[in-house]
């Protein structure tokens, strides 16, 4: 992602404004199959969601592509059991993309 967020603490309402350009152009460019979210911040805004709590283990959309949420990499350092849902999450992007063994 060409737009840097800052690492300590939430972004802002304002950086992820700012943000929202370089994703559109992105996944434009990309043209991914299947988006992974990860945090809390990238599923309140572009989920308009609560937070990963509450938009995983479903499909979304966004801007017309699969979107899936998952645990950040700050939760999963405080909480290392947040691993195996991560994985589960993960295993179902596979199996959408045809990934399985």
């Amino acid at each position: 992602v060409r737009c840097h967020l800052p690492e300590l603490g939430e972004p802002s309402g304002e950086a992820l404004s700012r943000c929202t350009p370089f994703l559109r152009t992105e996944l434009d460019t990309v043209q991914p199959e299947v988006v992974v979210l990860m945090g809390d911040a990238a599923s309140r805004f572009l989920l308009r969601q609560p937070g990963v709590a509450a938009a995983r283990g479903r499909w979304h959309t966004l801007l017309g592509i699969p979107a899936i949420a998952t645990w950040g990499l700050p939760v999963l350092r405080q909480q290392p059991r947040r691993k195996r849902d991560v994985w589960q999450d993960l295993q179902t992007v596979m199996a959408r993309l045809g990934l399985q063994k």
